[in-house]
């Protein structure tokens, strides 16, 4: 179990972040300045069923400020994450799993226009030499705001240091930017390896698919 709170006193503006977008544009603040607090909880753990049920819910809330030129928005934002794996195997390690997001997306007000910038991102770890294996795709097009995704799938270790998979991912956005604009993301399919070289390198391969992706 996890608790806890992280305050961003944030003067990036336009900062590149992990493939994050509003409006197609990759940015980390949706102004010039943002200054919110991030209060969270996690629980995980795995249960005694086949080689290993495990589970992990996580769940944030956010609250203060972005700022820009004569302009002040509310953050207001939450996210939600929860993961369900099986593992079947303890020596290759066959898992499959699913996972849920759920983050929320700017409001805006018909008079006033935007109202409140939604969940703002921290940082995520997509990729990692720590069991993370693909993590949200390979291709890293979904971004962390504004939107709900599934996902599916499927990895083993052939052999030492080795780990093969294959996964699916679909999302759409949380919250409509415009009328008559496709809310969806589109899909994803997966398939990769990963050798493990040292604890500090790993080297992984791909293939993806994405036949549709809004634009």
């Amino acid at each position: 179990i996890d608790l806890y709170w992280i305050y961003v006193n944030g003067h990036g503006g336009f900062a590149q972040n992990s493939g994050a977008s509003i409006f197609d544009s990759p940015f980390l603040y949706p102004l010039q300045h943002a200054y919110f607090h991030t209060f969270g909880a996690r629980i995980g753990g795995t249960l005694n069923v086949a080689c290993g049920l495990d589970y992990n819910v996580e769940g944030a809330l956010q609250t203060g400020t972005t700022h820009g030129p004569g302009i002040e928005v509310d953050t207001d934002g939450y996210a939600v994450e929860a993961e369900l794996g099986l593992t079947f195997s303890k020596s290759s390690k066959f898992r499959i799993f699913a996972r849920g997001l759920y983050a929320s997306g700017p409001d805006f007000d018909d008079q006033a226009g935007l109202d409140s910038a939604g969940y703002l991102i921290l940082y995520p770890n997509r990729h990692s030499n720590g069991g993370f294996r693909a993590r949200y795709g390979l291709a890293d097009l979904m971004p962390m705001t504004n939107v709900f995704s599934l996902q599916a799938g499927l990895h083993f270790d052939p052999a030492c240091n080795w780990t093969l998979g294959a996964t699916g991912i679909w999302s759409e956005t949380a919250e409509d930017f415009f009328q008559g604009i496709d809310s969806s993301y589109g899909y994803e399919l997966d398939l990769w390896a990963e050798y493990r070289y040292s604890e500090r390198i790993a080297i992984g391969v791909g293939h993806q698919r994405h036949p549709t992706r809004r634009r």
